[in-house]
């Protein structure tokens, strides 16, 4: 099984759309075989860490980057 990596970019003022988002894209990733599906959001960040740092790491390790797009994200 292939396990493929997401990044998942968004404006912390359309969390309720980054769930929704979430919440659909668990549903259609759930049929695929022979992929496991893992994503990172910045809400994983703990107090104290070097959040610039594991922002870019998470960026370099992703497979995939997902931006969700919005007035709130281009402000």
């Amino acid at each position: 099984m292939t396990d493929i990596k997401l990044f998942l970019s968004w404006a912390h003022y359309d969390a309720e759309v980054k769930d929704s988002f979430l919440t659909l894209l668990r549903q259609r990733l759930a049929v695929a075989r022979n992929h496991s599906f893992t994503w990172w959001v910045d809400s994983f960040i703990l107090p104290g860490e070097e959040w610039k740092a594991e922002i870019l790491t998470q960026l370099a390790e992703a497979d995939y980057i997902v931006q969700l797009i919005s007035p709130s994200f281009l402000a």
